[in-house]
């Protein structure tokens, strides 16, 4: 586990706060979330493939045990194309998407658009249009939406096992887990942002955004395990929010320097309550201990302290690496602030 120390948690010590241990590593037995029956394809890694995965039909499946922070593959797009392409910066409407996908496909290799056509299409299952394809596997990352052969592949699921985080400098998108993985569990990530929606409220997004039911581990419960589930989920949604609030109040109204160790207490309050909260509900997912301690950091630096700063920066860091790998945007950007420090754990 990842103990926070340092000159900075030796003055907050001194007060009331509390120092989060974050672990590093799930060892708790990983559970499926799709039956796999069947070989349709390899990744190049062999670390998974796509295949069969019952009633929901293709998905990805661990051919190997995978760790925590792990690299599966990286993959390139297919077909890639601005996400907002009027110049106020709103976004094309389906029509345009349409036009422009159906463009840029035209003019991709004929490999390219084989495994174009091979994809899902939500909209329109019986005849498939390239609007529905793309509208149904396309990712935003790095300003782009993105189609990919393989990623696009990874079913949704409530409590994601693996993240996908673009690589602005490589253009490729990396899949890495966020919890260890054991042969033969389907590779799930989140089709919906953020996570702490209601079950409810996470089945009408979608079923309006991608037609289907989810049944994954979240959404199958029942009784007082569903509403425990939605209970912490709300909770999260509110403290993630008064972290967003923290910030913005601190840089409107800088505190007195009389309490300043106050505030600075009350932050690491909320790192260690919310993150306490998110391994609960998640596991040590590294995704999103990610955001909390990026959120944070940015909290602290308005704060002006730059103790606590350095040390959020670190835990951002180490989280990011392996949620995202080194050379994603928001690693780079905190290795840039922690002035070419290495991630510890990557």
């Amino acid at each position: 586990a990842v103990l926070v120390t340092g000159g900075a948690a030796a003055a907050v010590a001194a007060g009331r706060a509390r120092r989060p241990q974050w672990g590093r590593r799930s060892r708790r037995r990983a559970v499926l979330c799709g039956t796999a029956v069947g070989r349709h394809g390899d990744i190049a890694s062999g670390k998974c493939e796509v295949r069969d995965v019952g009633d929901v039909g293709l998905g990805m499946v661990a051919l190997e045990s995978i760790r925590t922070g792990e690299l599966l593959f990286s993959e390139a797009p297919i077909l890639s194309m601005p996400t907002s392409t009027k110049a106020e910066g709103d976004r094309p409407t389906l029509g345009e998407q349409a036009a422009l996908a159906s463009d840029l496909l035209s003019k991709s290799d004929a490999s390219a658009q084989a495994k174009f056509w091979e994809l899902s299409d939500s909209f329109w299952p019986q005849q498939k249009t390239v609007a529905g394809i793309f509208q149904t596997n396309g990712m935003e990352a790095g300003g782009r939406t993105r189609v990919f052969s393989a990623i696009s592949r990874l079913n949704h699921s409530c409590n994601p096992n693996v993240n996908r985080a673009w690589q602005e400098d490589e253009g490729v998108m990396a899949l890495r887990a966020t919890r260890d993985i054991e042969v033969g569990e389907e590779l799930c990530t989140s089709y919906i942002f953020p996570l702490y929606y209601s079950a409810a409220e996470r089945q009408t997004k979608l079923q309006s955004n991608w037609k289907f039911v989810c049944r994954c581990t979240a959404c199958t419960q029942s009784g007082d395990a569903r509403a425990q589930s939605d209970k912490a989920r709300k909770e999260l949604a509110v403290k993630v929010c008064k972290l967003g609030v923290f910030r913005e109040t601190m840089l409107t109204t800088p505190p007195h320097a009389a309490v300043l160790s106050t505030f600075e207490e009350n932050l690491w309050e909320m790192v260690a309550d919310t993150g306490e909260l998110l391994k609960v509900e998640f596991g040590p997912n590294p995704a999103l201990l990610a955001n909390l301690f990026f959120d944070a950091l940015q909290v602290a630096e308005a704060l002006g302290c730059e103790g606590s700063a350095t040390e959020l920066a670190q835990l951002a860091l180490d989280a990011s690496c392996r949620a995202e790998g080194p050379s994603s945007s928001r690693s780079a950007e905190l290795q840039r602030r922690l002035g070419g420090r290495a991630p510890e754990n990557c």
